[in-house]
């Protein structure tokens, strides 16, 4: 059994379980009216979830002026006026020995002379164009081929495996189980 409600942004009547009501809801007619009521009544500073607006903040790089919503500021946002001053300041920040990613500046390392087109496909062939890792096959140049022990400047075929691009990505990280486990490979 439905009760007759009146909306209170149009007026319009309508009707509603009570069940509704008792819940706290079935004050409008529909979503649009809903959506207005919103817009006027529950809107800024009248919001229970107000923050406070938006504040002036300064540019870590450029130190220009500029505003960010008081909420964002708590969690460490609205730090950078910009893209460009963002990307400056993760450069800065990140850069060097500050990377996660820091090898102690071996990835300016140049290649040995012996370090071939004919090298690398002499140990392709030799692994028989075989992943020496996940054992996919492929009998075109995509596979790479890994400097075990991650020296650029030893290009001994005993320190020289062939790899996928997905597996050489993986042994990139951990460096440090990496060079036993693929000489075991390498040797079986």
């Amino acid at each position: 059994m439905k009760i007759e409600k009146k909306c209170e942004i149009c007026q319009k009547v309508f009707y509603i379980h009570p069940s509704t009501l008792k819940r706290g809801k079935g004050r409008f007619c529909s979503r649009k009216c809903c959506g207005v009521w919103r817009s006027q009544e529950n809107n800024g500073e009248k919001n229970p979830h107000w923050k406070g607006g938006k504040i002036p903040t300064k540019c870590e790089i450029c130190q220009k002026v500029f505003y960010v919503w008081q909420s964002g500021s708590k969690y460490n946002r609205g730090k950078f006026c910009s893209n460009k001053c963002y990307n400056v300041g993760r450069s800065q920040k990140y850069s060097g020995e500050k990377s996660p990613n820091w090898k102690g500046g071996l990835s300016s390392q140049g290649y040995a002379g012996d370090w071939t087109q004919t090298l690398k496909r002499s140990i392709r062939e030799r692994d028989n164009y075989v992943c020496q890792l996940c054992k996919k096959l492929q009998t075109d140049i995509a596979f790479h081929v890994h400097h075990i022990n991650y020296d650029k400047k030893n290009c001994d075929p005993s320190n020289l495996i062939t790899l996928c691009c997905s597996c050489h990505m993986k042994t990139n990280a951990h460096r440090d189980k990496w060079p036993q486990y693929l000489l075991s490979l390498l040797n079986n």
